[in-house]
């Protein structure tokens, strides 16, 4: 009992909030932006998928963007377009002052709220980035990432003393994503023979940009099968590995190896990018280039957040 009340609460590690802030944040905005301009298309009354059907399916208890702009609409008396507008630069603006560290959990409530109309309301257009954003905004919403390098910090002198693990949770919850699913790929044949590999590199929608004639490996099935298997131990070793101090800068190193892979070959940046954010959040050593010491700015303690990162 001793030793699990050591591991959360012992050598509590509060240097993670202004990169994690500053880092989900700016990934929401460029995620957002990507979309910017085929938003109407995606989440409007007049979209490829009409409203009406996308919220067959959606849950009961979150809003699609369509039924929010009417609510708006009819309520403020607002046009349906000024609601669309609105709501875009809204997201934009939470983003910008969630960097800043402006009322920071404010702003995080309200992007995650924003989030979540999108991705809840519209079901058919989410995947994988879209439901770890949705978890990366509530850790922003409940962590306190204002405490650090932020205009809350300026002004209302808060601090990041604090005795629950934050960090530790988010450790936590890494270990359990990697685990299980690394056990799902493991209780999988496709997994353990390539297959699962050798039909993601030859998906017509992935692989566009960089065009890497896969073909070869077919007179080579061992590489897929080892990428494969590489796949899995990654994952399912992850939870035991990435707490072994020794072994972590090599874990570490291996996971974002991984998410760089499935970046070039299956052009899915935006979920890679934010898993090796989530990892470097989790394990990264920010202490050294922090200290403690408040003056520095936040861009420049976001700036330098790699260099401490084989500390331990």
């Amino acid at each position: 009992m001793k030793k699990l009340i050591h591991y959360f609460f012992g050598q509590q590690d509060h240097h993670l909030y202004s990169f994690f802030r500053t880092a989900i944040a700016i990934f929401c905005f460029i995620h957002f932006s990507s979309t910017f301009l085929d938003f109407e298309l995606l989440y409007a009354k007049n979209g490829l998928i009409p409203p009406e059907v996308s919220g067959l399916f959606k849950l009961s208890w979150i809003s699609n963007f369509n039924n929010l702009a009417i609510f708006f609409a009819k309520t403020v008396g607002c046009t349906y377009e000024s609601a669309t507008i609105i709501f875009k630069y809204l997201y934009l603006l939470s983003c910008i002052l969630l960097a800043v560290g402006l009322l920071t959990r404010f702003w995080a409530i309200l992007l995650l709220f924003l989030h979540l109309v999108l991705a809840k309301g519209t079901p058919f257009y989410a995947y994988g980035v879209d439901y770890f954003t949705t978890i990366a905004l509530f850790y922003c919403a409940i962590f306190p990432v204002g405490s650090q390098h932020s205009v809350d910090n300026l002004i209302f002198k808060r601090t990041s003393e604090n005795a629950f693990p934050f960090k530790r949770v988010l450790q936590v919850h890494l270990c359990i994503v990697y685990l299980f699913s690394g056990f799902d790929k493991l209780t999988g044949y496709n997994w353990r023979n390539g297959e699962a590999v050798w039909k993601a590199i030859h998906l017509p929608y992935f692989n566009q940009d960089f065009q890497f004639n896969a073909n070869i490996f077919a007179s080579y099935p061992w590489v897929m099968v080892m990428v494969g298997w590489g796949t899995i131990c990654i994952e399912l070793l992850y939870p035991v590995m990435i707490s072994l101090k020794k072994i972590r800068p090599l874990w570490l190193s291996l996971t974002v190896m991984m998410h760089l892979g499935i970046l070039l070959y299956l052009n899915l940046y935006f979920f890679s990018t934010l898993m090796i954010l989530l990892n470097l959040s989790a394990y990264a050593d920010l202490s050294v280039a922090k200290k403690s010491t408040y003056s520095r700015s936040w861009f420049n303690s976001f700036l330098r957040f790699p260099l401490p990162l084989l500390k331990k």
